[in-house]
């Protein structure tokens, strides 16, 4: 398996990092500057008049006797958090009814208690920094795991040299965050996992980043959220504003506003490269707004930054509470309950899709697929990876889609 390349060649790729913000939910994403913003090549030997596209797995997770406290997914692996601190991930060949006899746990170290778990897909053709999820431990440590994880930036000055020892073959291992660096995080209420870093932000709301290349945010305070990513970081202020930083070594480190047409204060924002809408927000009157490139690669930044978004209404007229966008499809809670679905489905990441909603077997556009779901009422998250969609519905968790290896370039 090859891993995802990370180009550096600023001439032939800018990437644009920005946030996913909200005013008290905090959802990260990703905008490609050079965002080829391109609908996928159809396979004609694949395309039917069927009613329904491939559907994938259709994987159920169920804990008996225990409680789902958080879903996590990054990339080819989705994790929960149970509520006896316990850490379990599944990856590609998981399917059907699963439970923890089928699942990998993370090795978090003897005795320790997982009191909250961080982790988020990264676009896998555009990144080489390791992909990787995080938790914050009961006894203050934090501790990290995934594939390549290695890879993040300044690993051996951040992590301690062995991972979680005496690894069964049924467990992942993790790395544990230097206690010097734990120290300056300043007992962290959320850790920032995107894009190859590990950033925190304290119960005073202040940033801290170990990263050389991050250092000058350090100590910005009124922080809500924060992405960073090859070009830009961004920060969400508890005030609601939105300042991106060129994070480029000779450029000014002044703060780039950014805006949404009229909107200042969305939220909610979350991009990515998908092949529909590569941005969309939860406006200030809890509507969905999306924006479709592309880019230009020789971008310049000025101090005022308007993302041209528009309003996309969806059929039941309901209003939004959450958008999720993983590389290549994205979801929308709305407040009724309804979840709708759209971009690629190769792999059955947006369930059965009738074929009045699409074009052809592997694309949906938007509004795309409502969701169904098998069993429950109450929707309490999303985790979008690479091919599938996972979704936690009262206390069990619902996948559709495959989860696949990274990938060849």
């Amino acid at each position: 398996m090859k891993k995802y390349g990370f180009r550096k060649n600023l001439k032939n790729q800018l990437i644009l990092i920005a946030y996913v913000f909200s005013g008290l939910i905090a959802i990260n994403g990703i905008i490609d500057t050079a965002f080829a913003v391109e609908k996928p090549v159809i396979n004609k030997a694949e395309t039917s008049k069927s009613k329904t596209s491939k559907t994938g797995n259709h994987i159920t997770v169920s804990i008996k006797n225990r409680i789902i406290k958080k879903l996590i997914a990054v990339n080819n692996a989705a994790c929960v958090l149970l509520d006896n601190g316990k850490v379990y991930c599944w990856k590609e060949k998981a399917t059907g009814r699963i439970n923890l006899q089928n699942m990998l746990q993370v090795n978090l170290g003897e005795n320790a208690v997982a009191e909250k778990i961080y982790g988020e897909s990264v676009d896998m053709n555009e990144f080489d920094t390791g992909y990787h999820a995080c938790a914050i431990l009961s006894n203050n440590d934090i501790r990290c795991w995934g594939d390549y994880i290695n890879d993040l930036f300044d690993f051996e000055a951040i992590f301690e040299k062995k991972s979680s020892t005496d690894n069964a073959p049924s467990e992942i291992p993790s790395f544990k965050i230097k206690d010097e660096i734990a120290r300056k995080m300043d007992h962290p209420v959320k850790i920032i996992t995107n894009a190859g870093v590990v950033c925190s932000i304290s119960q005073n709301n202040k940033l801290f980043c170990p990263h050389q290349h991050l250092r000058f945010l350090n100590g910005k305070k009124d922080i809500v959220s924060a992405v960073f990513g090859e070009v830009l970081g961004c920060l969400h202020k508890a005030s609601g504003e939105v300042d991106c930083y060129d994070m480029r070594g000779d450029t000014d480190k002044k703060a780039i506003s950014v805006i949404f047409n009229d909107e200042r204060l969305p939220k909610q924002f979350a991009s990515r490269i998908i092949y529909t809408f590569g941005t969309c927000i939860i406006d200030s009157k809890n509507q969905l707004a999306c924006w479709e490139g592309p880019y230009s690669n020789d971008i310049v930044f000025p101090y005022l930054y308007n993302i041209e978004t528009k309003k996309m209404p969806l059929p039941d007229k309901s209003t939004s509470v959450n958008v999720q966008l993983a590389g290549t499809h994205a979801c929308v809670l709305q407040s009724n309950g309804h979840v709708y679905c759209w971009g690629n489905n190769d792999k059955g990441q947006l369930g059965s899709v009738d074929e009045k909603t699409t074009t052809n077997e592997t694309y949906s556009a938007f509004p795309g697929n409502r969701m169904v779901f098998s069993s429950g009422e109450t929707l309490k998250s999303m985790a979008l990876g690479y091919g599938f969609s996972c979704f936690h519905i009262d206390n069990k968790v619902e996948c559709v889609g495959q989860m696949s290896e990274i990938p060849e370039d």
